[in-house]
């Protein structure tokens, strides 16, 4: 028999949910229902009780699943956590996983999908598809950039320490060209300042 809590702020799904996973095996228990993470912890301490597993939501009001992850991590390590969601941004993917989660699903997977994760889970069992090991092990990269020559003349320019008034008397253009074309280099390093321009200027080898 399998112990399960669900933890999602959609009533429908979580009904749902509930009745495709007793359907599937007449053993499973859902002990609890919480419509946050903050539910879920209150109940866990108010009943003293350790399911086997917790399907867990990462978008969710009062807590969402990662700062509920953190928790279930310090306070109750012997529970299974089995990630189930619409969001499946790398960073929330990497951070759910390294504090713990057995699995991460979305919530488009097959009903068969999501029963058989529970069961290997409950035995004992991380699983993580093909495509979670390489959001979780890949390396950002960085981005392509296809600056002007006034772009490429200013930003060289930045790295060498210029100000933005001695840059514009270089080039004999206005503080306010300079600024625009500045604007224009962020947004394509993805930078928000001149050190963090320059920075990234430097590891591309976009300056000298």
């Amino acid at each position: 028999m399998m112990e399960i809590m669900l933890v999602d702020d959609h009533v429908v799904l979580r009904e749902g949910l509930r009745a495709t996973l007793i359907r599937l095996d007449e053993s499973i228990k859902i002990v609890h229902e919480a419509s946050n993470g903050q539910e879920a912890l209150d109940w866990l301490a108010d009943n003293n009780a350790v399911p086997d597993i917790i399907l867990l939501d990462v978008k969710m009001p009062v807590l969402d699943g990662v700062e509920t992850m953190k928790k279930l991590a310090a306070d109750y390590p012997s529970i299974s956590v089995v990630v189930l969601t619409t969001f499946d941004e790398t960073q929330t993917v990497k951070e759910m996983v390294q504090l713990g989660a057995k699995s991460y699903l979305l919530k488009d997977a097959e009903p068969s999908q999501i029963y058989q994760t529970l069961k290997r889970v409950s035995n004992g069992e991380v699983v993580l598809s093909d495509k979670v090991v390489n959001q979780i092990f890949s390396t950002p990269t960085e981005p392509t950039v296809n600056l002007t020559p006034r772009e490429q003349q200013v930003l060289q320019m930045l790295a060498e320490g210029y100000r933005n008034k001695e840059i514009a008397a270089e080039l004999y253009l206005s503080e306010r060209t300079i600024r625009a074309e500045l604007t224009s280099i962020y947004n394509q390093l993805g930078v928000e300042s001149r050190s963090e321009a320059v920075s990234l200027a430097l590891r591309q080898n976009l300056v000298k």
